[in-house]
């Protein structure tokens, strides 16, 4: 049981890592965008690339150890 919440616990940390960095990458092209004078200039997020990407992938991989570790060290303790 104990792994079980530990898997839980860390794939809800990398939900939490994506949803944050896509609120961040948002951010920050709405502030990009908005010294722009010109109508026709656009800015694009594309998340199917980012998701592909070795960063989308490192991003996920941590947040996973990184919740599963956390939730393992908090149940064992029990």
């Amino acid at each position: 049981m104990i792994y079980i919440k530990s898997i839980v616990a860390g794939l809800l940390a990398v939900m939490l890592a994506y949803l944050l960095v896509f609120v961040i990458g948002i951010s920050v092209l709405i502030i990009a965008n908005v010294p722009s004078k010109e109508q026709d200039s656009v800015i694009g997020f594309d998340i199917v690339a980012f998701g592909r990407s070795l960063l989308a992938i490192s991003i996920g991989v941590l947040a996973f150890i990184a919740g599963f570790v956390w939730e393992y060290l908090r149940v064992s303790r029990v």
